[in-house]
């Protein structure tokens, strides 16, 4: 997995996935400084907007910002699922999200741009 994160490169040196609900999986990449980039995706090739099927989204957590997560909640953007089996996903995303206290849940008033995103993911019998 890879992006730029409000320009930034930002490369997954592990990539890891999980069931979620039926019909959902969620892909997590790490980079070697521990920032996490997270997608929720359908399991079922195309475009998508974020929130449309209701669930999909994403995120980015940064190691530099304590307690900040960056969530999809209510913003734009999308993932395109390319190739799809049942032991791989691969596609492309790019999203704008809010920066929220990860404690209390309020909003910071922060955003991150995510653009570029690739993505290229084994998947794990559920």
């Amino acid at each position: 997995m890879s992006a730029r994160v409000d320009g930034a490169p930002f490369c997954a040196t592990a990539v890891t996935d999980a069931p979620l609900v039926p019909g959902f999986r969620q892909i997590a990449g790490f980079s070697a400084e521990g920032d996490m980039l997270h997608l929720v995706i359908p399991l079922s090739a195309g475009n998508f907007d974020l929130g449309s099927p209701e669930g999909i989204g994403g995120s980015y957590v940064p190691t530099t910002e304590e307690n900040t997560t960056y969530l999809t909640i209510g913003e734009h953007g999308n993932i395109t699922i390319t190739d799809l089996s049942p032991t791989r996903a691969k596609g492309t995303f790019e999203f704008t999200a809010l920066g929220y206290h990860q404690q209390t849940g309020n909003a910071l008033g922060s955003q991150v741009i995510v653009t570029e995103g690739v993505f290229d993911a084994a998947l794990t019998a559920p």
